[in-house]
């Protein structure tokens, strides 16, 4: 028996590693990775966003650490608001904020007139959690910023991932008296060499060694099922096995499969919302932040939503060099103003901002690059679990096993991801595949 996996990445990989049986992984680009990917600018090795290494599930986070050499980190993350750096997670540090700012954000939580509703979208769930001050500085901001999409038309599938500190907390935090919070993020791992793409690495070889197969430059054009053996055409070759796993993003899914008879699926599926994302290096003469790693911006007149000084991650990513390598994040939607610019324009409002958010100078600016990605995060709106549902029920009918972030068009960490590889294995080598 044989399995076919669509998309080398960190999802198609770990499953292929921890099936009994043979598997042929189909990667459309040149190396795999996915959104596990690392690129080079210079000699300074970078991911699409730092991918950390942590993880609540014990068995993965050894795992992973016992793949590859990792240097260990205490994070260090803070939100930009009005100049200053407030320790993340936010209501935990409330009295790091101007006097002003702070008497908001503490009297509207204190007064809270949301405190009785029942919240049906993220913006109400902000309100009922934090009140209209919190709200107003960071929660709403920042998160429009990420996902593109007001949060009034977002579901409550994402907030169990926001911190949850007790209402005691925040009054301390606001009064200087601090708590860490988050405790399960406090400390992370990171390659010590190669970025992110070490352990994408990693797992490919152990999967060689296994026997498996793994085809890049193998875009899938069409998938179709012959008797009990699907074929997948790719634009190298046709490729056929007994069993099908697919890690494609799942909007495209029913575009590749033949038959009229899917066209209500294709339809649905060009409804289904995702963000895209510009990643910007900056280089700059001098490293003003010094005890910096990631910054939150919630500001709207910002182009990025988040910074990260790659210096923190270690000695092969820049740390005691005096020139400051920064990483930063833009999202947005398909077609949306912000997918028309040009990487020039991209660069040149990136150092703009930072200018005047005081963090560097223009004249200190040496070089840099923007990569563009198609599917960074999946867009949790009203219509989202429906859809998702929708489409992964006329999969599974079909004998199409959905894994992954895009595979299943679920919001999922790179940990989250493997150990529902562990578990999906463990299902599928208990039967028959």
């Amino acid at each position: 028996m044989t399995t076919l996996v669509l998309g080398g990445g960190i999802a198609g990989l770990s499953l292929s590693l921890f099936l009994n049986e043979a598997c042929i992984i189909l990667e459309k680009d040149e190396n795999v990775g996915g959104l596990c990917r690392s690129y080079k600018f210079k000699d300074l090795s970078y991911d699409i966003g730092p991918h950390i290494i942590f993880s609540k599930h014990e068995n993965v986070l050894n795992l992973h650490k016992s793949m590859i050499k990792t240097t260990e980190k205490q994070r260090l993350n803070r939100i930009l608001i009005e100049g200053h750096f407030i320790k993340y997670p936010f209501e935990n540090h409330l009295g790091m904020l101007s006097a002003g700012t702070k008497e908001k954000c503490v009297t509207e939580f204190l007064e809270n007139p949301y405190q009785e509703i029942h919240p049906k979208n993220m913006q109400q769930f902000f309100l009922n959690k934090f009140g209209e001050g919190m709200t107003d500085v960071y929660f709403s901001p920042y998160n429009k910023k990420i996902w593109k999409f007001d949060s009034s038309c977002l579901d409550l599938q994402m907030v169990e991932r926001i911190p949850d500190p007790p209402p005691q907390d925040v009054i301390d935090g606001s009064l200087g008296l601090f708590k860490e919070g988050y405790t399960h993020q406090l400390t992370f791992s990171y390659p010590s060499s190669g970025g992110f793409q070490s352990l994408v690495d990693a797992y490919a070889k152990k999967n060689l060694e296994k026997g498996n197969s793994i085809y890049t430059n193998s875009d899938v054009k069409k998938i179709v099922k012959e008797d009990k053996t699907w074929v997948v055409h790719t634009k190298n070759g046709i490729y056929k096995a007994d069993n099908l796993v697919s890690t494609l993003p799942l909007n495209l899914l029913p575009g590749l499969i033949q038959g009229d008879q899917h066209l209500d699926m294709k339809e649905l599926a060009s409804r289904m919302l995702y963000n895209s994302i510009h990643i910007v290096i900056l280089q700059f003469r001098g490293d003003k932040l010094k005890d910096q790693f990631a910054l939150y911006v919630p500001d709207d007149k910002t182009i990025f939503h988040r910074i990260s000084r790659l210096n923190f991650l270690g000695p092969e990513y820049g740390e005691g060099s005096d020139v400051l390598n920064l990483m930063l994040e833009i999202t947005f939607r398909p077609e949306s103003y912000l997918s028309k610019l040009s990487s020039q324009e991209i660069m040149n409002k990136c150092i703009e901002d930072l200018g005047n958010l005081g963090l560097t100078s223009k004249t200190d600016f040496i070089e840099g690059e923007v990569r563009t990605f198609p599917y960074a995060y999946v867009i949790y709106d009203l219509q989202h679990r429906e859809r998702t549902n929708t489409i992964l029920e006329w999969a599974n009918k079909m004998g199409i096993i959905c894994h992954g972030r895009f595979g299943k068009f679920e919001y999922q960490n790179s940990d989250q991801v493997v150990f529902d590889s562990i578990l999906l294995a463990e299902k599928l080598n208990s039967i028959t595949l």
